[in-house]
């Protein structure tokens, strides 16, 4: 399990920079848990590092435009649920 730990609960550039390298690593949105602050939330998860280069993902341009503003919303499933979204989109550009 790979525990992301966001800045804050707006952090759309933190969500972004760690869902790019998790999806170019191939990481299962199910092995992710995401928080925001350092408090653990699962103590046998291993932090999430970044790697180097993610690379070129390519998803549509209004699943950006969802994604910053489903960052604003207060459900606390809202990161694990747009990485799941990006992972579809990835594999299925017509998911949007």
């Amino acid at each position: 399990m790979r525990v992301v730990s966001l800045t804050a609960e707006d952090d759309f550039e933190g969500w972004r920079d760690h869902a790019r390298a998790l999806a170019a690593a191939r990481v299962s949105p199910g092995a992710v848990v995401w928080q925001v602050g350092d408090e653990p939330v699962d103590l046998f998860g291993d932090e999430a590092v970044l790697g180097g280069s993610a690379g070129q993902l390519r998803v549509p341009r209004r699943f950006v435009e969802l994604a910053r503003e489903a960052i604003l919303h207060s459900d606390p499933e809202r990161f694990a649920l747009l990485y799941t979204l990006l992972t579809r989109a990835m594999a299925d550009s017509h998911v949007m």
